[in-house]
């Protein structure tokens, strides 16, 4: 009886931990080849996604780096920008700075308002050009992967446990009263292809 009862606690010590490693997401990658293409990229339901970019230094790059634009799309209307530059560090110093620009297109219903997409970001206002507050992260592997998640009328994007961005989603057609569009595709442009991203899908 005693030996039954040890393997029915064995049993059940096995199907406790098959059940966490289920619990653990399941990441799916693939390199952003094309540029001006517009990928898959649903963010809904609670979808996390990423973009992860190479920082790797070669020879004698600057530490100024842009990384390019990347663009989200609403079946294939575009409706937000953001523009990707990184500063890499000197010395002994492993903090790098992350700066975004926020670009709401005339389609993402833009407007003349601002923010530093962090503070006092307004679920009405769709700033057509805002430079956001800077955020200084330490790279894994030498790359920087911001995550992307929709929260209620805002897409946030994450870089490590940093907010980087808080960006306000347009309406249908701009109108107040209309739903919110949905971020279905994603694109990129660079000036090289040493900084080609690749996406993630986290769930």
């Amino acid at each position: 009886m005693r030996f039954f009862k040890f393997l029915v606690l064995i049993a059940v010590a096995s199907s406790i931990v098959q059940a966490g490693k289920k619990a653990e997401p399941e990441i799916q990658c693939m390199q952003m080849e094309k540029k001006d293409y517009s990928y898959r990229f649903w963010l809904t339901g609670g979808r996390v996604k990423s973009i992860i970019y190479p920082l790797k230094r070669i020879g004698t790059q600057s530490l100024e780096r842009n990384l390019g634009k990347i663009v989200f799309d609403h079946v294939g209307l575009k409706i937000i920008e953001l523009t990707v530059d990184v500063k890499l560090p000197t010395g002994d110093n492993k903090n790098h700075v992350l700066e975004l620009s926020e670009i709401h297109t005339e389609k993402g219903c833009g407007d003349f308002t601002e923010n530093d997409c962090v503070t006092n970001v307004k679920d009405d206002e769709y700033p057509m050009w805002t430079f956001c507050k800077k955020v200084e992260f330490v790279p894994v592997e030498f790359r920087l992967e911001m995550k992307f998640k929709v929260e209620g009328k805002f897409l946030l994007i994450t870089v490590g446990d940093k907010l980087a961005a808080k960006v306000s989603i347009p309406p249908v057609y701009c109108l107040p009263t209309s739903k919110r569009r949905k971020i279905t595709g994603i694109s990129y442009d660079a000036e090289s292809k040493l900084f080609t991203p690749t996406i993630c899908k986290y769930n």
